[in-house]
């Protein structure tokens, strides 16, 4: 394995993505290469079918990757025991959340498994930690509210202080603004860029927000349906027509939709 960065706590190298069954491999994506940094939010786009998800889940370790390597700081994610993997990295999935039963300060407290006790008992600095990650998305106040009662956008907040109570170098969130109205998903975006930049946490976000992820997002990692992964600064890929190639637009669509970005 090549050496990895000091900075550098996801590093993927000519990964191929898909699914291995009894007697057949199914290939979804492949050539796919990046480095995820400390205190970096990426946006990860692409066309419908070029195989985002799979590629989330295969980078959270929730499938294996067919081919290539992937190193969560500096050590194989196909070596890793769950309980490691649970301190070094955090998930928050599309999953629309309805009929759960439980305070916020509840949910959020199940971040803190991978390191309580058989029993779940919460030290005071387990109860810091809770605290703390509520007060980060802006959630102190709801913390004895049912999620059951809490807004589209607010159960996407405690969803992330659950990630943020974890306390992993990586948050991973799979179409985080997938359920919500238009003030929302920009309040989302605009507290996954603050807290990637004030926690100095690496934060990879799968969308198809292009809008708000040419607004918000460090670094864009493009899929494209069969080869090469683009990545580079959000104006750079513009610049470069890669959006236009990726997405099979036209150029003047595409100026129309980003007149407000310069």
């Amino acid at each position: 394995m090549s050496e990895v960065n000091s900075h550098t706590i996801i590093e993927i190298a000519d990964v191929t993505i898909g699914y291995r069954g009894k007697h057949t491999e199914t290939l979804v994506n492949e050539h796919l290469n990046g480095n995820i940094s400390q205190g970096e939010l990426i946006c990860l786009l692409g066309p419908n079918g070029c195989g985002k998800s799979t590629f989330i889940r295969t980078i959270a370790g929730m499938q294996p990757a067919l081919g290539g390597s992937i190193s969560i700081e500096g050590e194989p994610l196909a070596a890793m025991r769950p309980e490691t993997l649970a301190k070094k990295m955090s998930i928050v999935l599309t999953d629309r959340i309805d009929d759960v039963n439980l305070r916020v300060y509840d949910m959020v407290a199940l971040g803190r498994y991978p390191y309580t006790n058989w029993f779940g008992t919460l030290t005071q600095a387990d109860e810091e930690i809770i605290a703390n990650a509520m007060e980060q998305v802006s959630i102190s106040a709801f913390a004895n509210r049912r999620m059951q009662e809490l807004s589209d956008g607010e159960k996407q907040r405690a969803m992330i202080a659950k990630a943020l109570a974890q306390d992993t170098p990586c948050i991973i969130l799979d179409e985080p603004t997938a359920h919500l109205d238009v003030p929302n998903r920009i309040e989302v975006m605009d507290l996954l860029k603050r807290l990637a930049h004030q926690t100095n946490k690496s934060i990879l976000v799968s969308t198809h927000e292009l809008n708000l992820a040419l607004h918000v997002s460090d670094t864009i990692w493009l899929m494209q349906k069969h080869g090469e992964m683009l990545s580079g600064k959000p104006m750079d890929l513009v610049n470069a027509k890669a959006f236009e190639q990726a997405f099979a637009i036209q150029s003047e669509l595409l100026e129309r939709f980003l007149v407000n970005l310069v």
